[in-house]
């Protein structure tokens, strides 16, 4: 059997997620469109950025954000030190400040940072608007092992 955590006896789960999978499919789908995430990221995004990170009690510092190639990078460092959960938590609570109606979250580790790569859009017919997207990073400094 292949565990899936420390102390997994079952090795398999309970059921599938493919009541949500159509959601994904779409927006995979426009995530792949030509022209689908909009110029100017900082424009968009940042102000919603800076003003989450200036909140009282944010749980962050704000280290720099910067536009690289349609992606807004932003890289902040937790206030005081947590455990896993609040460096999650805390990169979840920014994405909150910019998130649309379907959004991918993907985190990676390297060295003592911790990165969360977001996509996230409307869809066409949605809000109003056409369909468009936007790319995020938000890498999360020190945020240890």
């Amino acid at each position: 059997m292949d565990a899936r955590w420390d102390g997994d006896e079952r090795g398999h789960g309970i059921a599938d997620a493919s009541e949500l999978a159509r959601d994904v499919d779409e927006l995979s789908t426009q995530m792949r469109r030509d022209g689908w995430v909009t110029e100017d990221a900082s424009a968009h995004l940042a102000h919603h950025l800076v003003r989450a990170c200036e909140r009282p009690r944010s749980g962050v510092t704000l280290l720099e954000i910067r536009e690289d190639d349609g992606v807004l990078a932003v890289s902040v460092r937790l206030t005081e030190p947590g455990t896993f959960q609040d460096v999650r938590s805390a990169a979840m609570s920014l994405v909150g400040h910019v998130l649309e109606g379907a959004t991918f979250v993907r985190e990676h580790r390297s060295d003592d940072d911790l990165s969360f790569d977001v996509a996230t859009g409307m869809m066409p017919g949605e809000g109003g608007f056409t369909g468009h997207g936007h790319l995020l990073r938000i890498t999360v400094r020190d945020a240890g092992s």
